[in-house]
């Protein structure tokens, strides 16, 4: 299976021409979790610049032989994101943050029922700096989860420590 994250190269293109091309211009930080017949899979930067976007692309794709079912309403509502600073404290949201992932998460709303044809994959970039104040120069860990609303049976699927470094832009 071939994956080329086009995420990371959109991602750090701002920092690369920063950087002027040279060392310190962020990696891909990439990370694959298999879980029975799904792979989830996860990629973005090692390195942002404070106030760019930071996109994270994740994939989820099926081994089965079957098609899987399973229920979705919006990339933000589907995935849980904790995030937290290099003192282990949780980075505080935006106020889309709040609204995607503040006190009514999961409450309401609706959603639909595709499927997930055997060998096939659902793909998703997120700006996790629409959702987390990300303005802090710093290292941050990032952890992902979603589950899987499969007919009859719920699957979790979770990456966690995702570390990347937040910079200044260079003068």
């Amino acid at each position: 299976m071939r994956w080329i994250c086009l995420s990371y190269f959109f991602g750090a293109t701002s920092f690369f021409a920063l950087a002027g091309g040279q060392e310190g211009a962020p990696k891909p930080i990439n990370k694959k979790v298999v879980q029975g017949d799904l792979v989830i899979l996860a990629s973005m930067p090692d390195t942002f610049v404070a106030g760019s976007a930071m996109h994270v692309k994740i994939r989820v794709h099926s081994n089965s032989k079957d098609d899987i079912r399973y229920f979705t309403r919006t990339k933000y509502l589907d995935y849980d994101l904790e995030l937290s600073d290099s003192k282990g404290r949780s980075v505080p949201l935006t106020r889309f943050g709040k609204t995607a992932y503040g006190d009514y998460r999961g409450m309401g709303g609706s959603g639909r029922i595709p499927p997930l044809p055997a060998g096939e994959h659902i793909e998703v970039t997120l700006n996790i700096a629409r959702v987390f104040d990300l303005t802090d120069i710093g290292e941050y860990t990032l952890s992902i989860s979603r589950e899987l609303r499969l007919p009859g049976r719920r699957m979790e699927l979770k990456i966690e420590k995702l570390r990347f470094m937040v910079v200044e832009e260079p003068r």
